[in-house]
């Protein structure tokens, strides 16, 4: 109801003033000739000429150019000078002249970037002529967004009697189905008020069909009301858009818009009530990527995805060339599903993952592959845990000057008791129960049989599952892989080659030469970035959608330091108390800790696990009191390589045994 009243005052702000007024700016009808349907319905308007409010909903920067082959007869509009205006007039109803081919009497150019744009109308008959100019701010989000602006005018102001204005719009779309815009302006000098209301209904709650009505009102006239219309937009395809538009008057029009990506075109003849053409409006438009007619082309793009440096679950937005895995994760899928990306090619020099980052890219480029779709991976100095994780590549090119290394796996530890006793420093273990070996280093001067146990098996565990995957990827015996990692263990390139290890010896600037081979063809590279996903317009989908919170606690588990569990658990309550989020995963990467702070989290998702659903996503490690912040989950979700469990405590006491 709040949010109604908020559309009411917008839509009719000042119709119930007085009628004195004089002409002093366009009707909402003639801001939207350019416009296959009202701003609401279709894409952003103008770019926020006519609802600012559409301005939050724009990714990227737009410029749009339109034309009319038609001008409004004006000459009579001096003999209104210093006259009040009669109770039915309204600056759009002056009669449309069509112009010849070659005119350009009616023009707009409107650019837009996110959340400010700016545009300009001129117009001209001949004998006067006048630029109406808009400058606006539009701020929100799917849901819920506002605008205002100011504008103003050049040329025949005076004859034209033309003002300065203000205006503001808001825009409401609860959920995919649904759109209600309002916009309301005023002249600053004179008493003139317009408002005006546009709905849309997307009955599939996407972009192939919507069904839109409008109508508007202004204050010099007893009803307070003025034009309406009524129509449909139809999207058979990306990029394909048919409309129908019926007025009040009962002249109509329809429209066609192609989209080519950043590139688009639109035309829709006007018709007048007798069904007889009137003339043609245009636009042209370039910038912010929309929807594209040849999104279903045939696939023909590689994806290049760089991984040098670290890669991490968060990152400074300055300053940090960390990157993170689910941006890393999310660029894959989206590459899965662009029809245009043919394959990946991965560049692994310089990279530092640990195992448990990179086992989940590389199913997610397993999953990419099944999709149809090639891997090119390439490796210089490369161990067997970037190796497992190039072998799901249909091709892995090697730096002629690289190096292989299949070396296995291995664990020690230093044990330092004898080295305390020399010192004369005892130390005591507290240890509940066989299996919590974190600190018997300080107490034994040899592994015990329960912590040997554990760490054979992680190993055995480790080798296990990269033998499996790396004997199925290159297609190795599993005999053949173990003589490898027991018998040779380093590998030149050319030998590396020669084994089946790798399919070609190339630098990584000749990548293109290697897809070529996979694919028959030269193929052209992208960047993730440039993928659809992520930059198709918010108008894709009305309304925001359920939101997933992803929360991380990384480190040791400590009140102010490692997962931070002081500052952790008001982000865990306030997800919670958060009704647009509808699901929590909750990664945990810890060794464990204070078992203050795991409690402290833990309670905290146990409660949130009462309001909604809490899946545990562990990393490379969640043990002791990484593995308490788990508990409380609905679903625990763990990789083959993860250090899970250890469950128990342990302490110890530092005393002087003889110091010396």
């Amino acid at each position: 109801m709040k949010i109604l009243k908020v559309i009411a005052a917008f839509a009719f702000i000042g119709c119930a003033l007085p009628m004195q007024a004089q002409e002093a700016f366009t009707s909402y009808y003639t801001d939207n000739d350019f416009l296959l349907a009202p701003p609401g319905a279709l894409r952003f308007g103008l770019n926020g000429y006519d609802n600012p409010a559409l301005l939050s909903s724009l990714r990227e920067p737009d410029l749009l150019v339109g034309w009319s082959t038609a001008y409004r007869v004006r000459h009579d509009w001096v003999e209104f000078r210093d006259h009040f205006l009669p109770s039915d007039y309204r600056p759009d109803n002056l009669p449309w002249v069509p112009g010849g081919r070659g005119d350009f009497m009616h023009w707009g150019v409107f650019a837009g970037v996110p959340h400010a744009g700016f545009g300009l109308v001129r117009e001209s008959d001949g004998a006067y002529a006048v630029t109406d100019y808009r400058f606006s701010l539009g701020f929100g989000n799917r849901s819920f967004s506002m605008g205002a602006g100011y504008g103003w005018s050049s040329g025949d102001v005076e004859q034209l009697r033309r003002t300065d204005l203000v205006y503001a719009g808001v825009v409401v779309r609860p959920n995919e189905y649904l759109s209600i815009g309002a916009i309301g302006k005023a002249s600053t000098s004179t008493d003139l008020r317009e408002g005006a209301i546009d709905a849309a209904v997307r009955p599939f709650g996407n972009q192939r069909l919507a069904l839109f009505g409008d109508i508007s009102g202004w204050n010099n006239r007893p009803s307070k009301t003025g034009h309406w219309s009524a129509g449909a937009v139809l999207e058979p395809m990306d990029g394909l858009r048919v409309t129908g538009r019926y007025f009040d008057t009962k002249a109509f029009t329809l429209g066609v818009e192609i989209s080519f990506g950043r590139l688009g075109f639109s035309v829709h003849p006007h018709y007048g009530e007798n069904g007889h053409y009137v003339y043609n409006s245009f636009m042209v438009r370039v910038g912010a990527y929309d929807r594209n007619v040849f999104d279903r082309a045939k696939p023909k793009e590689y994806v290049e995805v760089n991984l040098l440096g670290p890669i991490g679950y968060q990152r400074f937005e300055f300053f940090d060339n960390t990157k993170t895995l689910a941006s890393i994760l999310a660029g894959i899928e989206a590459a899965k599903n662009d029809s245009k990306v043919a394959g990946i090619a991965v560049n692994t020099s310089g990279m530092a993952a640990d195992r448990e980052m990179l086992w989940e890219i590389r199913e997610k480029l397993k999953e990419f592959r099944s999709a149809g779709k090639k891997v090119v991976v390439f490796i210089d100095r490369a161990g067997i845990d970037v190796y497992h994780f190039a072998s799901v590549a249909d091709r892995i090119a090697m730096d002629p000057q690289g190096m292989l290394t299949l070396e296995g796996y291995v664990m020690g530890r230093t044990f330092l008791k004898g080295t305390l006793e020399k010192v004369g420093v005892g130390f005591d273990e507290w240890r509940f129960f066989k299996y919590k070996s974190a600190v018997e280093n300080l107490s034994r001067d040899r592994m015990s049989d329960a912590d040997r146990e554990q760490r054979q098996a992680l190993l055995n565990e480790w080798y296990r599952v990269a033998k499996s995957d790396i004997s199925e990827g290159r297609r190795l015996s599993p005999e053949v892989f173990d003589s490898f990692v027991n018998d040779s263990a380093i590998f030149l390139p050319q030998d590396a080659l020669v084994k089946g290890l790798v399919d070609t010896l190339a630098r990584w600037d000749a990548i293109g030469k290697v897809i070529a081979g996979v694919e028959g063809r030269e193929r052209s590279m992208t960047s993730p970035g440039a993928l659809a996903a992520f930059l198709r317009p918010y108008d894709d989908r009305w309304g925001e959608p359920a939101r997933i919170a992803v929360i991380y606690a990384l480190g040791e588990c400590a009140m102010d330091a490692g997962i931070n569990a002081r500052s952790l658990v008001k982000v865990v309550e306030s997800v919670t108390k958060d009704s647009r989020v509808k699901a929590v995963v909750f990664r945990i990467d810890s060794p464990g800790g204070d078992g203050m702070a795991s409690d402290i989290i833990a309670e905290a998702m146990k409660k949130c696990s009462e309001k909604k659903p809490v899946i545990v996503s562990q990393g490379s490690v969640a043990g002791s009191g990484g593995y308490w912040l788990s508990m409380y989950a609905d679903t625990i979700v763990a990789a083959p390589g993860t250090i899970t469990g250890s469950i128990g405590v342990i302490g110890g006491w530092v005393y002087d045994k003889g110091l010396k």
